[in-house]
């Protein structure tokens, strides 16, 4: 008989097997087109967040429908450069620390209402005030109104079964974001800009894909501790 963490960690090791397999398919990163944008959203969200945690000012986020994003932010940050090379690395590692977060949090009732809650109306706040894209837009919203009504409606399995989909779905979409991390530059929203892990090195000191391995690093260890956590409970 199977503990209650090791029954978790199946579903989630079939839900993260399952995405991969997808994407391998034909068609399967159409079909997982939804959860690029999502992490695209985590991703944006994540500079932004920190970039307020440092004393900055979150500005904008945008999401484009070929998966990119942009977050915009102004101000003196805490810790200066240094500051803003947290603020660039904070960008990729947040759809893992955000995946993370909901498959630890999970099984907790409230913890699972709330979180739900608040990510649906974050983003349906950010698309009426920032995305303008249509097909992003379309997505975000539905992704936010499933979140908001499954917090709101949903029974605890939903809650727990929404919680898990999505985390592994956000940890998942570090993945596809490997290599961008071992790059200096990528075309967002037609202008060509310097990668997050450029961005990390123009900060402070060392090449872009010395801060992509770490990158790289850290993401396996939270996948390591959260794997852990479930299977402990």
């Amino acid at each position: 008989m199977l503990k209650k963490g090791q029954k978790s960690l199946v579903i989630l090791l079939v839900f993260a097997i399952a995405t991969v397999v997808v994407w391998q398919i034909p068609g399967g990163m159409m079909i997982l087109y939804p959860f690029t944008l999502l992490s695209t959203w985590f991703h944006e969200m994540g500079h932004g967040v920190m970039a307020l945690i440092l004393g900055g000012h979150f500005i904008r986020m945008e999401v484009f429908a070929n998966g990119s994003g942009l977050a915009q932010y102004s101000g003196e940050l805490f810790l200066g450069t240094i500051g803003r090379a947290i603020v660039a690395g904070a960008g990729p590692l947040a759809p893992t620390f955000m995946g993370s977060f909901m498959l630890i949090m999970s099984d907790k009732a409230k913890v699972a209402k709330w979180t739900l809650i608040i990510l649906g109306i974050l983003m349906l706040s950010s698309v009426v005030l920032w995305i303008r894209e249509f097909l992003p837009i379309l997505v975000l919203a539905f992704l936010g109104l499933l979140l908001l009504l499954v917090g709101l409606k949903g029974k605890a399995g939903i809650k727990q079964f929404t919680m898990q989909f999505f985390g592994v779905q956000a940890i998942m979409g570090f993945y596809l974001s490997i290599g961008y991390l071992f790059s200096s530059g990528a075309n967002v929203g037609g202008y060509s800009l310097p990668s997050d892990t450029q961005a990390m090195a123009n900060n402070l000191f060392l090449p872009f894909w010395f801060w992509g391995a770490l990158l790289l690093f850290i993401w396996a260890a939270m996948i390591y501790y959260t794997m852990k956590t479930v299977l402990n409970k």
